[in-house]
């Protein structure tokens, strides 16, 4: 017969036995837990002629301007075991014979025979690889403008950023997984920003007159808003006592008058007692100016602003 320590000692040499069988079980069991795989992307892409910003962090490209023939280089990197199709899709324009250009020659998801790289969408097996494509269109033209009709004043353009998709990947089933997105501006548009950049000093020193050329642009006058940035002095308006100043203020004066009256006119008939009150306004600052330029004894100076302000008022009684 077995004594007591044998007895334990085998009961634990049992257990001990027991409980590496069922780690060994539990271990067995468990697998490790799948990374998230992205069925597709596009894992880098470069653009010809280079924009202002090609690869934004968060946001939009910049600098894609209107009516430009781009070339967008790009590959796509496809997981294995993606089911059904992937989708190209881009918001340009076609440029030549082609949107689409397959540049790694073996890869076998694209049947070259098949495909229509003359369409705006594509679509192709999702065979697992990194191939290369090259995409060539062009901007659209009226992505950045809009024509305001009025049946008296006639056609008026507009023009505004606009925002389009270069280049989409999604699933066949629908889901999106990238776009490549940018804002597009025009000549218009772009004249503007310069003028704005070059007339910086001038604006800085009359947020007034700066608030309503930025007002103005932003509701598609750019043009309107360039021709009276065109008015204003470089080098910002100098001395408050200097004749040459005064005539800028003036002149400035009177471009605003001029070009709200435009911009009213074609929106229609409620907003001329608008305008009225705004010649009214700025005939009652032209006052200070006549009084200031009756000090410097330019008298033939004076005699031509007081009848402008005469003027502005009379159109405000009208």
């Amino acid at each position: 017969m077995l004594s007591i320590r044998e007895k334990s000692l085998t009961v634990a040499t049992l257990l001990l036995i027991l409980s590496l069988i069922l780690i060994s079980l539990l271990v067995i069991s468990i697998e490790p837990a799948e990374a998230d795989v992205t069925p597709a992307q596009i894992s880098d892409y470069k653009i010809i002629p280079k924009p202002e910003v090609e690869k934004p962090v968060d946001g939009l490209i910049t600098g894609i301007i209107a009516g430009v023939d781009y070339e967008i280089e790009f590959t796509l990197d496809i997981a294995t075991g993606v089911e059904g199709n992937i989708v190209l899709t881009t918001q340009m324009e076609r440029s030549s014979d082609r949107f689409w250009e397959l540049e790694t020659g073996d890869y076998s998801g694209v049947n070259l025979s098949k495909w229509q790289p003359g369409q705006k969408s594509i679509s192709f097996d999702a065979v697992a690889g990194t191939p290369t494509f090259k995409l060539t269109g062009y901007v659209p033209e009226n992505m950045t403008t809009a024509l305001l009709y009025d049946p008296v004043s006639g056609t008026i353009t507009l023009h505004r950023p606009g925002t389009l998709s270069l280049l989409s990947l999604s699933l066949e089933s629908g889901e999106l997984m990238q776009s490549i997105d940018a804002e597009a501006v025009d000549d218009s548009l772009l004249r503007y920003n310069d003028k704005k950049e070059e007339k910086s000093k001038a604006l800085s020193d009359n947020s007034n007159l700066a608030k309503v050329i930025e007002d103005m642009a932003k509701k598609g006058y750019t043009e309107q808003a360039t021709d009276l940035l065109d008015t204003l002095p470089s080098s910002g308006w100098g001395s408050g006592s200097s004749s040459s100043t005064i005539l800028y203020i003036v002149a400035a004066v009177l471009a605003v008058i001029a070009i709200l009256a435009i911009v009213l006119l074609l929106r229609g008939r409620g907003t001329v007692a608008f305008l009225k009150q705004r010649a009214i306004d700025q005939a009652d600052k032209l006052d200070i100016v006549e009084s200031r330029i009756h000090k410097l004894g330019e008298k033939s100076l004076t005699s031509d602003i007081a009848q402008i302000r005469d003027t502005l008022k009379e159109m405000g009684r009208r």
